[in-house]
């Protein structure tokens, strides 16, 4: 399914997908309860969910954006959400050109 089933799963089964990433497609919708991005989380110190650059995956820490910390970010880079919602995308499609 994935160039990547190493890393990456679908199974809704959390005992196998444990380890990897679960891509959970059919949270992708409008009117869904998600986190999103740049919410606050509730711990001590105060980080925000933030969107990354693919090339900041796996050089970033989850507490590295902060209520604190998160405006200077979207000041530096912008909103990386910004036109998410017009923009849309066929998981199945792009699944399919990575076979």
């Amino acid at each position: 399914m994935f160039s990547n089933p190493d890393d990456v799963t679908m199974d809704w089964s959390a005992a196998k997908r444990r380890g990897k990433i679960f891509l959970d497609h059919n949270m992708n919708a409008r009117s869904k309860s998600i986190a999103s991005v740049y919410s606050p989380r509730a711990n001590a110190d105060a980080c925000v969910s933030m969107p990354l650059k693919w090339n900041e995956i796996g050089h970033m820490d989850p507490c590295d954006f902060t209520i604190l910390t998160a405006p200077k970010r979207l000041r530096d880079v912008g909103d990386l959400w910004r036109g998410i919602l017009s923009s849309k995308q066929d998981l199945e499609n792009l699944v399919a050109k990575k076979r």
